[in-house]
């Protein structure tokens, strides 16, 4: 390929500004995949950013308002936002280098301040104080706090607060003094910076908290009263208060567990909080420790932030789909969504032809239609699918969708506010990453570009969409472009040469004819250098516009196919600052975007700059795509982040070209292609949609064409085939039977020669493959064999084994032992040799008071005993012999351990009582090591002794059972088995380093070679063997002559049988004579005799067999029984070993306590003296705050002194006015507007309103207040406000006169304000001084108890005791401080005082006998007592009753009958009269009844309307009610309830005291009266003290 203008050179100069270029403005924007936080700008505007624009939205006209910072002027780039909740105005930080804050008013946008010199890298956080303040947080590498007085523009303090972490957040409170919270979002640490000022200074205090919760934070607010609420993942709600500084848990999530991330807010007076379930919750403060829920909403889609105004009820949230949402409870309580941004868009294209709307792409995998004028979504399809590209068609309104899976979907959005599925294309299984439509909109190919797979679709909407053709060019592409020319379709590729990027320096072209419908290769051609992209021209068709890989131009191509040759129209300079961009080329512009945020129009006629724009930054990698309407008016952009911006461009509308435009779509085949006719889906010929994709069924159309064609020759091969293979099969059997001369070998049978060659040659291949990675790994796993080997088993002098019980199950393992270090014998001897000396030098002197073996310290401690005395008190309990002995144990007792049952001990060890340095606790831990190897040592002697006991055992055993097999065998007893005892791995370890052959379970290759190897060797050791057995002769003879053996033996001779004699072989029986039978009789005794002895050998075998087998069993027991009395001996050593190490583990701790209590002591000494210089530095500090006070103080008399001054010169002024006049002028010289409450607590403000007291200038940064109180002077000051004696002149100088006073005032309250801050931080910081030296009081008691346990650490010493477990009397849980009360005691006086108690219990138990049987006989005469009464009682009720009895005249009948015997039958008229009766007293109880009924009727109305007009009386209580709770004061009411609430508690309790004292003198009263009545009634015991 030829170029043929080679002088163009790379950077081309292009100058937009020598272009005309249109105004431009941010139309709308969508959000990216980050959401950032709702702040609040005043008291109705809330706002948040993406990219480099704010979006601002009016919540009382639900307007939007953009901002864009892209310039130098507005701002470059922005990283972090915050509002100022009580002023129009908000702040943002700059995101670039050396970054500036701009702090800018509402809606105007003017800058009211701007902040410089704060950091070198970007700002992580910013926000406002209540007042003149503002607080920012840098990045990497300082995160430096500084805080700002934005007004002046002043940095007034900054400080590095070492918090490394990315994801930090900044929240001011809106309290005084002002509180900073800066947190990072999951970690643990919390800081809280105090803000305090002092005569226009700023200090920073800094507190430190670590957050202790199991799950890290998430979200923090600040309450309206200075509280600090933490929330974290699982929707637990922490507080840290004001004052106290501590962080405390108040309440947890009530809802559904889930795993939204919360989000939590100060609303009114409780806490709004979003949970993990996705509710929305709000919990108000019921009591001081309780909070309730008082409303729930579930809102329909996910919270992802609140935000909340504390100057108007309005809480919002945003949605994790970028939907604003906000709070309303007129209807009940509800989240309204006002507004739908959109977030984190994939693709975006227009909708063709009008270009009204666009289409997008987002991250769910949701199609959504947009307006382009206004940004408000117009419609929705839900496209679960994953989806890599969108293109849309230049001429028909409809998208192309490429799918991950190798499916092309096609989407109808003729009506945009319903976009439908026209039909789906199944082409492959590969991902679809590029489409490309023709101009004309007939023709779309979609391309793999990784495999370089092109297909070509006819798109007819309304008719059968066809796949036309498709090709596999088997490269990596980087970009196509398709030309729709009259008689073929033509798609040029750029062809991807480089690995890591998508360009490249060759193109393809392919051709379709449309006759034809095959795709080929028409031609390719060699471009002079490397392109990453490659566009068609839109009229010209063999125009292309090309961009050079890593270059900022561009190139106007012409290529000529014919010719294969590529001619330079036109290069040029693109404009971007960087070198990756991209283009979109149509025949209504040309628009170029890359990662440096900018878009450039372009006229597609003269390629020169219409328009260009910035709308996404470069740190955030500016344009993914870019695209602008037909008319050229709007541009949207979506950037790598997700987000899309529409900048409107003011250019004149061409009417001519809109109109045809919109017309297009409105034309009757549009209608019927989208609206009449449905668009079929692609049918594959099996008749099944989606069954298989087009790849695959081009695979089944070719194997059904073949078969159909060549089906019959094919069957015909197939049949030839299998009769060969059976042919060459019964060959094969053929030659293997044959004799080895007539066999042919395989290769003879080989049809292939070739194919079995390779196979061959690839299989030794494989082999010889895997033959090197077998001896590889061989020899990687003999080297790690042999390192293992020389680090545990060479190493170590004594081997571990063990030993097992033979046909047993108890085991014993030895103590392996490494080799005797040299180093440890050279300390051992060294501290024996100290020892000795020591022991030497102290023999004379030593004095020993605690020790009771210490004969001396004895007498020494107890003058007054003398030896006599000790000797007749000594001989009346033991003898001496004994003393000694006890003497002796009780010495080997208090060692502390056994091993002197097992070991000689040496005479050198430390007694326990005499550890007083970190010298003698070395050395007792030096000799309690060598004991402890001594103690291993002296078991693994016994082990080996009775390793070898059992090595005899077992040889002894294995012999006696051979000799029982052998018996077995004799007596032919085949179902007794005899096993014989092994060896275990365990016992003989060094097995474990060879590998036998018979542990090998699989048997070793033996190659051919080998096997010839072997039968020579076993050749040459046979003939070996005969010729040694030819040289002796005397073996061999007696092989001959006697088999072997010189003596026969008896048991041998009996096996063998008496040979039959001749005549009973040769003759029959009747032919047998008398010798015959003499010699059969001899035959039958010899036999009989044989048989006897037989038999007789038999018993003797089994009485052997079972003398032997009793033998065998008791040595193994005995041998059992030693190894058990070993293992015995194990554990006794074990406990040995044990006490030692706990004796080293003790006196270990016991130095690391001393070394920790000695460390902890010198940290708390280092610490006091690191707070005492604190404290200074604090002393210099408040020092410093004190003359900062001071000269408030100055400033302040100055400005009070100038103001009396301008009083008494205020006559001075008016010189020639007259008295009454004067008193009026003095009067309007007093007058002052009003001044809200809230405006005279800011120094700034107030130092501000003074200056422009006397000027008309009205800053934009000035509170409502101010700018009211600046109005009512102006209104005091108007000359219609005079009466008639005032002229001008004079009222002139009085407004003069008044404004200088004012300015005095103001002033002088600055002042003032400005000293009681000085107070305010001198105070704090004063108690934090005083805070401080408590914390050093404290430090010093805690240094004062270091020492004490330190002391006592020295003092009370502790003893290792061996005692027997029936003589501890203590409960024992394993711990050491179970003895830490414990008392130790002889066996003497625990057996007295056994003595001691068990006498006084035989006195206690008759005690209570004797008092059991007094109360059983009081309760006897009680009982008898009370009997006797309840008997007189009831012969008191029964005469009572009889006499109380009427005797009426039925009683007598009855009676009458009774005695005369007459049955006591009723008669009729009884009957009758007893039921008139009855019916009688029925009808009363009814009639009763009813009348209580009535009057249950009228109180029941009664009270009725005693309850409406209660209601009426509740309703308007309630009305009261409610407006005094406005107009009360509930904080005030709160504390004086509580106040009212402790006052009556104290009184209460008062009371109860005095009513327990005097309870409790009652109940002493009461108490001593009964023991005087129990004295009366119970003897007292008298008994005398036991007395030892």
């Amino acid at each position: 390929m030829k170029t043929t203008d080679n002088n163009f050179k790379e950077d081309f100069p292009f100058r937009l500004q020598q272009h005309q270029q249109v105004e431009t403005r941010t139309g709308w924007m969508k959000f990216g995949s980050r959401l950032s936080n709702l702040h609040f700008v005043g008291t109705n505007v809330i706002a948040t950013r993406t990219g480099c624009h704010i979006l601002f939205h009016d919540l009382s006209t639900h307007t939007d308002t953009i901002y864009t910072a892209n310039d130098h002027e507005s701002g470059d780039g922005i990283t972090c936002v915050t509002g100022h909740q009580n002023t129009a105005m908000f702040a943002f930080g700059e995101r670039c280098l050396k970054p500036r804050i701009f702090i800018k008013d509402y809606p105007s946008f003017t800058t009211v301040s701007l902040l410089k010199g704060g950091s070198g890298s970007h700002y992580k956080s910013i926000s406002f104080s209540e007042m003149e303040f503002l607080v920012s947080l840098s990045s990497l590498p300082d995160f430096e706090i500084t805080v700002w007085n934005w007004r002046t523009g002043q940095k007034l303090i900054s400080k590095k607060t070492y918090v490394n972490n990315e994801s930090q957040i900044l929240r001011c409170s809106q309290s005084t003094p002002p509180v900073v919270s800066q947190a990072a979002v999951d970690s643990s640490v919390l800081l809280l910076w105090e803000l305090h000022v002092c005569c226009k200074k700023c200090l920073l205090n800094r507190l430190q908290f670590t957050v202790d919760m199991a799950v890290s934070p998430c979200a923090f607010t600040w309450s309206s009263d200075g509280m600090l609420l933490i929330a974290d993942a699982t929707g637990s709600v922490f507080m840290i208060e004001g004052e106290k500084r501590k962080l405390q848990h108040i309440f947890g999530w009530t809802g559904r567990p889930g795993s939204a991330t919360p989000s939590i807010v100060w609303y009114r007076t409780g806490v709004v909080m979003s949970g993990p379930s996705g509710e929305v919750k709000y919990y108000k403060k019921a009591a001081p420790h309780e909070w309730q829920v008082m409303w729930t909403v579930a809102p329909d889609v996910q919270v992802a932030s609140l935000s909340a105004c504390p100057g108007r009820d309005y809480l919002v949230a945003m949605s994790i789909e970028a939907d604003l949402l906000q709070f309303k409870d007129d209807d009940g309580p509800q989240f309204v969504k006002i507004r739908s941004y959109g977030r984190h868009f994939m693709c975006v294209c227009l909708i063709n032809p009008s270009g009204d709307h666009i289409a997008t792409l987002n991250a769910n995998g949701c199609i959504n239609t947009w307006a382009m004028s206004s940004g408000n979504l117009v419609g929705e399809l839900v496209w679960d699918r994953n989806c890599l590209v969108m293109v849309s068609n230049p001429v028909q309104p409809y998208l192309a969708l490429g799918r991950d899976n190798g499916i092309v979907d096609f989407i109808n959005v003729l009506a945009p506010d319903n976009p439908t599925t026209l039909t789906t294309v199944n082409l492959c299984k590969e991902q679809i990453s590029g489409i490309q439509i023709s101009q004309q909109g007939n023709y779309v190919v979609a391309c793999i570009m990784e495999t370089g797979i092109l297909f070509v679709i006819e798109s007819k909407p309304g008719v059968q969409i066809e796949v036309k053709s498709f090709i596999n060019t088997r490269e990596k592409m980087a970009n196509i472009s398709v030309i729709e020319l009259k008689t073929d379709l033509r798609i040029i590729s750029l062809m991807s040469t480089r690995i890591f990027c998508p360009s490249g320096n060759r193109i393809i072209v392919f051709s379709m004819a449309y006759e034809s419908r095959e795709l080929i290769q028409y031609t390719s051609i060699d471009l002079p250098g490397l392109y990453s992209g490659f566009y068609v021209h839109p009229f010209k068709k063999y125009d292309f516009y090309a961009i050079p890989h890593r270059s900022r131009q561009f190139h106007l191509l012409h290529v000529s196919l014919e010719k294969q040759q590529l001619q330079l129209l036109d290069a040029r300079s693109s404009g971007h600052q960087l070198r990756k961009y991209a283009m979109n080329v149509t025949e209504h512009n040309v628009l170029s975007y890359g990662l440096d945020g900018m878009a450039i129009l372009r006229s597609v006629a003269t390629n020169d700059c219409k328009a260009f724009i910035k709308p996404h930054h470069h740190m955030d990698l500016g344009i993914k795509t870019a695209v602008a309407n037909p008319l050229n008016t709007h541009i949207i952009s979506l950037g790598q982040d997700g987000s899309m911006i529409c900048t409107y461009l003011r250019t004149k509308i061409d009417q001519l070209k809109q109109a045809p435009m919109r017309c297009t779509l409105l034309t009757k085949g549009i209608s019927h292609m989208y609206t009449e006719s449905q668009t079929s889906e692609f049918i594959n010929r099996t008749g099944a949609k989606y069954a298989k994709s087009l790849l695959v069924q081009q695979e089944v159309t070719k194997v059904i064409e073949e078969n159909a064609v060549w089906g019959e020759e094919k069957a015909q091969l197939k049949k030839q085939f299998r009769s060969v293979q059976k042919e060459c099969a019964a060959l094969l059997e053929m030659n293997f039977t044959n004799q080895a001369e007539e066999k042919l070998p395989l290769s003879a049978f080989d049809l292939d020669q070739e194919t079995r060659n390779e196979r061959r040659r690839q299989a030794q291949d494989k082999c010889r493959e895997t033959e090197l990675y077998l001896k590889a790994l061989t020899a990687v796993q003999d080297k790690l064999c042999e390192t293992l080997k020389q680090r545990h088993w060479t190493a170590v002098e004594t081997k571990g084994s063990k030993l097992k019980a033979i046909m047993g199950r108890v085991e014993v393992e030895n103590y392996p032992l490494l080799p005797k270090d040299v180093s440890f014998e050279e300390e051992f001897k060294w501290v024996m040799e100290h020892r000795k000396l020591e022991v030497q030098m102290q023999k004379e002197s030593c004095f020993s008071p605690w020790d009771p073996n210490d004969k001396e310290s004895e007498s020494s401690a107890h003058p007054l005993l003398n030896d006599a005395s000790l000797m007749r008190q000594n001989t009346s309990i033991r003898t001496m012999d004994e003393e000694e002995k006890e003497e002796e144990i009780n010495r080997l007792v208090l060692t502390g351990s056994t091993s002197y049952h097992f070991i000689e001990t040496c005479a050198y060890h430390h007694n326990q009582f005499e550890f007083s340095s970190y010298l003698q606790m070395h050395n007792e831990i030096i000799l309690l090591t060598n004991v402890c190897a001594a103690l291993c040592e002296n078991f693994n002697k016994q082990f080996n002794d009775m390793y070898a006991l059992k090595e005899r055992e077992m040889f002894v055993v294995t012999e006696q059972n051979a000799y029982l097999r052998y018996i077995l065998s004799e007596i032919n007893n085949t179902w007794t088995e005899i096993a014989d005892p092994e060896w275990t791995q365990e016992e003989k370890p060094e097995r474990l380093m060879k590998v036998e052959d018979n542990e090998v379970s699989i048997t070793p290759y033996i190659s051919p070679s080998q096997q010839v190897v072997l039968e020579r060797l076993a050749t040459g050791a046979e003939a070996y063997h005969v010729a040694e057995m030819s040289k002796n002769f005397r073996e061999q003879a007696l092989m001959q002559m006697m088999d072997g053996v010189l003596k026969v033996r008896w048991e041998d001779e009996i096996k063998k049988d008496i040979q039959k004699p001749k005549c009973m072989i040769e003759k029959n029986p009747e032919d047998y004579n008398d010798e015959d039978l003499k010699i059969i009789k001899d035959y039958e005794e010899k036999v009989a005799l044989h048989l006897s002895e037989r038999e007789s050998y038999r018993e003797m075998l089994e009485t052997e067999f079972q003398k032997l087998s009793q033998t065998i069993k008791n040595g193994v027991m005995k041998f059992n029984g030693q190894l058990h009395d070993l293992f015995i001996l194990k554990l006794k050593t074990e406990a040995a070993i044990g006490q030692e190490t706990l004796k080293m583990n003790r006196y270990m701790y016991m130095v690391h306590k001393r070394l920790s209590l000695n460390l902890k002591q010198k940290k708390l000494k280092m610490e006091v003296i690191k707070q005492e210089s604190h404290n200074s530095a604090l002393q210099e500090q408040i020092q410093q705050l004190k003359i900062w006070r001071n000269d408030c103080q100055a400033a302040y008399e100055t400005a009070v002194a100038h103001e009396k001054q301008l009083e008494k010169n205020f006559k001075k002024e008016f010189p020639e006015v007259s008295q009454v006049v004067l008193e009026q002028l003095y009067k309007f010289y007093r007058r002052r507007p009003n001044m809200h409450q809230r405006a005279r607590t800011s120094v700034i403000l107030l130092n501000e309103l003074s200056r422009h007291t006397a000027s008309a200038d009205r800053p934009s940064f000035l509170p409502p207040e101010y700018i009211e109180y600046l109005k009512g002077l102006d209104q005091i000051d108007n000359y219609s406000n005079t009466p008639p004696v005032i002229n001008e002149d004079i009222w002139a100088t009085l407004c003069r006169v008044r404004r200088r006073k004012v300015e005095s005032e103001l002033k002088a309250k600055c002042c003032a304000l400005m000293v009681a801050d000085s107070e305010h931080t001198l105070n704090v910081y004063q108690k934090k001084l005083a805070g401080e030296k408590q914390h050093i009081t404290t430090l010093l008691d805690e240094v004062h108890k270091a020492k004490e346990q330190l002391l006592e650490l020295e003092h009370d010493t502790e003893l290792q005791i061996v005692m027997k477990q029936r003589v501890i009397e203590i409960t024992t849980t394993g711990l050491i401080s179970d003895f830490d009360d414990a008392v130790l005691i002889t066996s003497k006086q625990a057996k007295s005082v056994n003595q001691l108690v068990k006498k006084a219990g035989d006195q206690k138990l008759a005690v209570m006998q004797q008092t059991t049987n007094l109360n059983q006989s009081i309760l006897c005469k009680e009982w008898e007592h009370r009997k006797l009464r309840m008997e007189i009682k009831d012969l008191q009720n029964h005469l009572h009753n009889l006499e109380s009895m009427k005797v009426t005249t039925d009683i007598q009948k009855f009676l009458c009958r009774r005695l005369e015997g007459i049955s006591e039958s009723k008669s009729i008229l009884s009957i009758g009269r007893e039921i008139s009766l009855l019916k009688k007293s029925y009808e009363k109880t009814i009639q009763e009844i009813q009348e209580h009924l009535d009057d249950l009727d009228k109180k029941i109305s009664a009270q009725n309307k005693a309850n409406q007009k209660m209601d009426a009386k509740v309703a308007e209580l309630t009305v009261d009610v409610n407006e005094q709770q406005l107009l009360r004061n509930l904080e005030f009411a709160s504390r004086q309830t509580d106040v009212k609430q402790r006052m009556a508690s104290i009184v209460k309790r008062s009371h109860l005291v005095h009513v327990m004292q005097k309870q409790h003198a009652e109940i002493l009263a009461l108490q001593t009266e009964l023991e005087l009545l129990h004295l009366k009634i119970y003897p007292t015991l008298k008994h005398e003290i036991i007395q030892e």
